[in-house]
């Protein structure tokens, strides 16, 4: 079995991307198989071998049972904080980076935030005291500028969601080729026009919290164009250099 993990900040085209190599033979394209949410806050807190390894090491004996022969790659955002004991355990053939731009990551998780969950939050008393002093919005940026910067810092390898949707050359290039797979022009003109995990609208949204007994969010982020310029401001102090460094214009 060879291992390939895509993994950064969810509402990124995880799903769209785990749908897309799914169409190729003798490749096993999951999403979020590994972890949970317990796992993801848990990895950021307790660093380190003793909770990832063990955890790593049980996961890969069952995807080994359940799977099988073949190409297993996992799409991930539960396991940004660990990547270290990822390679350690899996000893993947690849550890990429997913990124979109935060323009729309910040407005996707602003949306569906439900501030009754626990969220991961800074580690050093500044960063807490600003977290405190501060709202939803800035919290969600300080997320994704939190979670894009220490996976650049890994030197995991990126791939922009933009250019994958855009550009079959890129596509193939920086994902097909270093996997040794192969996909067409054609199957992936179909993928990229197929929108997957889109938000719901405002009804469907009260539905699904109401049967799941879980908290209605009711605050949605308008585009970026949109935002009042205090939002703007905030959001490239906190975004814009992780931007930068992701290729982005802020």
């Amino acid at each position: 079995m060879d291992y390939v993990f895509f993994t950064g900040m969810g509402r990124s085209g995880t799903k769209f991307l785990t749908s897309l190599l799914g169409q190729i033979p003798k490749v096993h394209s999951v999403h979020e198989h590994i972890g949970s949410r317990e796992f993801w806050l848990l990895s950021w807190y307790l660093p380190g071998t003793d909770y990832a390894i063990p955890y790593f090491e049980r996961a890969k004996k069952q995807i080994e049972k359940e799977f099988g022969d073949g190409i297993f790659i996992d799409i991930n955002g539960y396991l940004q904080n660990s990547v270290p004991e990822l390679k350690e355990v899996f000893k993947p053939v690849k550890v990429f980076h997913f990124v979109r731009n935060p323009k729309a990551v910040v407005r996707s998780y602003f949306t569906r935030r439900n501030d009754a969950d626990i969220h991961l939050i800074p580690k050093t008393r500044q960063e807490i005291e600003n977290w405190m002093d501060n709202d939803k919005f800035y919290q969600v940026c300080w997320n994704w500028a939190s979670t894009t910067n220490s996976l650049l810092d890994q030197n995991t390898d990126l791939i922009i969601f933009e250019k994958v949707t855009t550009d079959y050359d890129y596509f193939k290039s920086q994902i097909l080729q270093p996997l040794g797979l192969i996909l067409s022009k054609e199957v992936w003109e179909k993928g990229v026009s197929t929108k997957v995990n889109k938000t719901q609208s405002k009804t469907y949204r009260w539905l699904y919290a109401k049967i799941k007994g879980k908290p209605f969010v009711d605050e949605i982020l308008p585009a970026y164009n949109e935002w009042p310029d205090s939002y703007k401001k905030l959001f490239n102090e906190i975004c814009g250099p992780a931007m930068k460094r992701c290729g982005y214009q802020i």
